[in-house]
């Protein structure tokens, strides 16, 4: 197995997208915005090429916690918003409110 597969499938399916997830909240609660958004475009990148949905909710969180800790409260409640959503669809379920 090449070396970002190593884990791959013991948690989450992509353990490098992960990695880069935690390393941009890292970054996020330094205010290093930049340098967090980068790290999340990268894993998201990943999740995507690797069917991560999991990760995937974690890292448009994270991007969703930057968006507002820079002030912008609407476009972090999309993203917020658009994580429900991804969760809710591979736990097979959705909260009535997003339906309003």
């Amino acid at each position: 197995a090449e070396e970002q597969d190593l884990g791959a499938g013991l948690v989450i399916a992509s353990p490098r997208a992960w990695a880069l997830t935690a390393k941009a909240m890292a970054r996020r609660e330094r205010d290093e915005w930049a340098d967090a958004e980068e790290l999340i475009e990268r894993a998201l990148a990943e999740t995507a090429a690797r069917g991560d949905l999991e990760t995937e909710s974690w890292a448009l969180g994270s991007k969703a916690q930057v968006y507002c800790e820079r002030g912008d409260l609407e476009a972090g409640l999309a993203l917020a918003l658009r994580q429900l959503a991804l969760v809710a669809d591979f736990e097979g379920q959705l909260p009535d409110f997003i339906h309003q």
